[in-house]
């Protein structure tokens, strides 16, 4: 399997345990806002991450990596909230599932970003998530 894949896996399968406490005890706002910081603290990582590389960052690349992500999560968290709100039994979780998939996706990203900055404890947790295990 591919790294991506892989990763999105993991992702999908560790979601479940934020999303299943924001459920229980009806955090939805704290982790709508545990999700913004993630991902403030991955827009900051990232340009940290690139003037250490000596990655030019451009106005079309800032754009990318930060709104380009951003209107996607803002319309799948309005979706999902929305969706939430039906009379439809487990519909009701999808908006914490989706805040935990998109704040653990972003833990990720936090993650790389470190890594690439040469801290190695990061870096050891991407390669064990991103490496199949053979049998």
């Amino acid at each position: 399997m591919q790294g991506t894949t892989l990763r999105t896996i993991w992702i999908s399968i560790l979601s479940v345990i934020p999303a299943s406490y924001c459920v229980i005890s009806e955090a939805e706002y704290s982790a709508l806002f545990a999700f913004v910081a993630l991902y403030l603290i991955d827009i900051a990582t990232g340009l940290i991450r690139s003037h250490k590389t000596g990655v030019l960052i451009t106005s079309n690349s800032l754009w990318n990596k930060t709104l380009g992500k951003g209107i996607p999560y803002a319309i799948a968290i309005i979706v999902f909230y929305i969706v939430s709100r039906l009379p439809i039994p487990i519909i009701d979780y999808s908006f914490c599932y989706i805040i935990s998939f998109l704040a653990m996706t972003e833990a990720y990203s936090n993650l790389e970003n470190l890594a690439a900055l040469g801290i190695k404890f990061p870096a050891e947790i991407i390669k064990k998530i991103n490496t199949p295990k053979k049998k």
